[in-house]
């Protein structure tokens, strides 16, 4: 009999919820309007906030100084487009019912996102997420700039929780690698950037194409 489950930690963008375009013409003002479609070039996905505004400043030949200055303009104007992205965002299939499900069955629920502390709290009470999330007991990247460093944050912030009675539930490579990291159990859905074949083949614990069904695997023992 394996450890009961009492912690599940979400990755937000292409997990629980899109944000359309918002993010991207955030950053795109943030860093002074200078790069044009900036994940053509640098791809968000699976990323922390601050590793992509060094990236984006790269990409433009400037200093790795400024990333402080442009996460800031960029969380102020994410925090602008709030209505944005409560109009052009949207939740994922079968996300309320599984964190409505886990919260009846006294499961903590937090988040593990490359997202700012800002920026993701922007996005869940845009789209509706706030009742079942705990987002205290959770990890954003301006806690560490690598993702692996967020889910013993999470962990420490939960209580303490032990690795092995929780999950990281993500849609990329980086989700599993940041639970791998931390001993953590790792559920990939593929509702984000990559399709369930390449999702598969990473060797996670579960794969899935969306979240049907996946309270009966988080809480298995």
């Amino acid at each position: 009999m394996g450890t009961r489950t009492s912690l599940v930690l979400w990755d937000l963008d292409g997990t629980l919820l899109r944000a359309g375009g918002v993010s991207r013409d955030a950053f795109t003002e943030a860093v002074g309007g200078t790069i044009e479609h900036p994940e053509e070039k640098v791809s968000f996905s699976g990323r922390t906030d601050p590793w992509i505004a060094r990236a984006l400043l790269e990409q433009a030949g400037r200093s790795a100084d400024e990333a402080p200055g442009v996460l800031a303009r960029y969380a102020e104007a994410l925090g602008r487009r709030h209505d944005q992205v409560a109009r052009e965002g949207r939740v994922l299939p079968h996300v309320h019912d599984t964190l409505a499900a886990l919260a009846r069955a006294q499961v903590r629920q937090g988040v593990v996102t490359g997202n700012l502390t800002a920026t993701a709290r922007v996005k869940v009470t845009a789209l509706g997420l706030t009742e079942h999330l705990d987002l205290a007991a959770s990890a954003y990247g301006d806690d560490a700039p690598i993702r692996d460093d967020l889910v013993p944050i999470a962990l420490a912030r939960a209580g303490g929780v032990p690795p092995e009675a929780a999950w990281v539930v993500g849609d990329t490579p980086h989700d599993l690698q940041c639970a791998r990291a931390a001993g953590v159990r790792c559920l990939l859905v593929a509702t984000g950037g990559h399709d369930l074949a390449e999702l598969s083949a990473l060797g996670a614990d579960a794969v899935r194409p969306d979240l049907a069904g996946a309270v009966a695997l988080l809480l298995e023992r």
